[in-house]
């Protein structure tokens, strides 16, 4: 028996806060992000950004690059030695 699963989505974390005592926001490397310059976009593109800095909280990357592989065997033996006898044993393996 086997199974295999590829391409699966995981999340990459950054900027997560260090454990250590004080506020969660000041033990994060980055503090803040300076956003990039928007005024040479066209009329339409361009988003609703009240400024060019910005608070950093955690930030995630989501890729599909992860596999998964199952693989078992499961074994049964049976004796029947006479009429209403008989003796069964079976294992499973998994990895």
């Amino acid at each position: 028996m086997g199974s295999g699963s590829r391409k699966l989505d995981t999340r990459n974390a950054y900027n997560d806060a260090s454990r250590a005592p004080g506020g969660l926001d000041a033990r994060r490397p980055h503090q803040n992000l300076i956003l990039p310059d928007i005024s040479n976009l066209p009329p339409g593109l361009v988003p609703a950004v009240v400024g060019r800095m910005a608070f950093a909280g955690t930030i995630e990357n989501q890729v599909n690059r992860v596999s998964a592989d199952y693989h078992a065997l499961h074994a049964k033996l049976q004796r029947r030695l006479a009429r209403d006898v008989s003796f069964t044993t079976s294992d499973t393996w998994a990895k």
